[in-house]
């Protein structure tokens, strides 16, 4: 009785078995293949590697040279270093300024500056200066206009920084700049200090009468 009564139940549950539904894959994962199973070091060899990355180009930098247009900086030309000499002695402002050159005499030895006061045919306007003096630069083209305008005056210059003048300077007891001292035949006539034009001119014109 027990062994038929265990041959139904077991039937039972084969019958039930049999009627469960089959799992099955969906569509879209039957055509993958199985993965590779590692066995040894070797056999990584078999495995597929991941796409290289893709390779991008590098970066371009800007130029930061400047272009070839852009000004670059010269040294100036001989004419302007020389203008520039000019402007800063006092010396040829006529000239550096393209006009008339000057007649301004620069003495540059004391035997100059002794056969010059003592010429008895013209006046002979002496002006003590320095290349570093603002005044004597501010008064220079009006003794330039002088020596050009009137054949009776002679306009001459002494740097008293000049070390072969120095015998001038110390015996012309110069003691500022500009100094304007006036000679006539060795004689010393007249004798300011300062850049002024009108009593420049004014002596001039009275030593002439």
């Amino acid at each position: 009785m027990a062994l038929r009564q265990a041959a139904r139940r077991g039937a039972t549950v084969a019958l039930r078995l049999n009627h469960l539904p089959s799992l099955a894959l969906p569509a879209s994962t039957r055509h993958l293949s199985p993965l590779p199973i590692v066995s040894s070091p070797s056999s990584f060899s078999t495995i597929p590697t991941a796409a290289a990355s893709p390779q991008f180009p590098p970066p371009t930098l800007p130029n930061l040279s400047p272009p070839a247009t852009a000004a670059v900086a010269v040294a100036p030309s001989r004419g302007v270093l020389a203008a520039s000499r000019l402007v800063a002695s006092g010396r040829g402002f006529a000239a550096a300024a393209g006009s008339t050159e000057t007649k301004v005499i620069t003495i540059a030895t004391p035997t100059e500056f002794k056969t010059l006061v003592n010429d008895p045919s013209r006046l002979v306007v002496v002006d003590f200066t320095a290349q570093w003096c603002g005044p004597c630069r501010s008064i220079a083209p009006l003794l330039d206009e002088i020596s050009r305008t009137q054949d009776t005056v002679a306009i001459a210059k002494v740097d008293i920084d000049d070390g072969a003048l120095a015998e001038v300077v110390n015996s012309a007891r110069i003691s500022s700049v500009p100094t304007f001292r006036f000679y006539k035949g060795g004689k010393l006539l007249s004798q300011f200090s300062g850049a002024d034009a009108l009593k420049l001119k004014d002596t001039i014109a009275l030593l002439q009468k």
